[in-house]
């Protein structure tokens, strides 16, 4: 068996048989048969986020490393693929949970080896710490935020290319949408950012490509920047990772006027 799902309760059988199956058949269509992935299922979000705190700490992985407010969850700090979901996200009924697990099933066949979380600062970012320009702490944050970008990037343009774009315009166009009127500060802004970079693959679709450029617009003095990253990610190959993130990181770094 190469999806195996687990559950904290009894009468989530039936809804673990059933994801296991949608995930299953995911993996036919990216061309994943027998890639292993381990789905683990929990009655709520809360939940959720209170055993993969836990677990991080069993695993001694600094839980500034995650994003607890995600719906599901994609990681690989155990050494292979595990995705976290509750049963309130769960529908596959919604175009919305099908949507969250396509894009972590997307991260379990791209990003299912530990180094693909484990990452270091880009050099670029390390020197804006050095020169006093932002706090080493910021660099972190900021290298975070352009990992997870790049990552989701990586996700949609495999899912699209794999025929996988309809659950995924959907709610990317509720995630442009849910966006402020203005972006106030970097670290806003780069939480935009990555929704854009994520959303950029799909823009084949009118409403996608017009809810991109609103959200381009609204990032201001990143927006040439922005437009500059678009297009070196077109450009990019899913194997180099670090590489990608250095070279947004960069592009970020000489927009700031580094």
């Amino acid at each position: 068996m190469t999806v195996k799902t687990f559950v904290v309760q009894s009468d989530a059988a039936p809804l673990a048989r059933l994801l296991r199956t949608y995930v299953e058949g995911l993996l036919s269509q990216l061309r994943q048969e027998g890639h292993y992935v381990e789905v683990h299922i929990f009655p709520t979000r809360n939940a959720m986020k209170t055993a993969l705190q836990r677990e991080l700490e069993q695993l001694e992985i600094p839980s500034s490393l995650v994003v607890p407010d995600f719906a599901t969850f994609h990681e690989a700090f155990a050494g292979y693929p595990r995705i976290w979901i509750s049963s309130e996200d769960a529908d596959l009924r919604s175009p919305i949970s099908r949507a969250r697990l396509q894009h972590e099933v997307g991260h379990a066949v791209l990003h299912w080896e530990i180094s693909a979380y484990l990452l270091d600062v880009p050099p670029s970012l390390k020197a804006l710490a050095r020169a006093g320009r932002m706090t080493h702490g910021d660099a972190s944050w900021i290298s975070y935020m352009i990992s997870i970008g790049v990552k989701d990037f990586a996700v949609s343009r495999l899912l699209d290319r794999s025929g996988i774009h309809e659950d995924q315009e959907a709610f990317y166009l509720q995630e442009l949408g849910r966006a402020e009127a203005a972006n106030e500060g970097l670290f806003t802004a780069l939480n935009e950012l990555k929704v854009v970079m994520g959303a950029h693959p799909f823009r084949r679709n009118p409403g996608v490509n017009a809810a991109l450029g609103d959200a381009v617009r609204r990032l201001g003095g990143l927006t040439d920047v922005a437009r500059e990253i678009l297009l070196c990610l077109d450009g990019s190959r899913d194997a180099d990772l670090q590489e990608t993130i250095e070279l947004v990181s960069r592009t970020i770094a000489l927009g700031m006027g580094a």
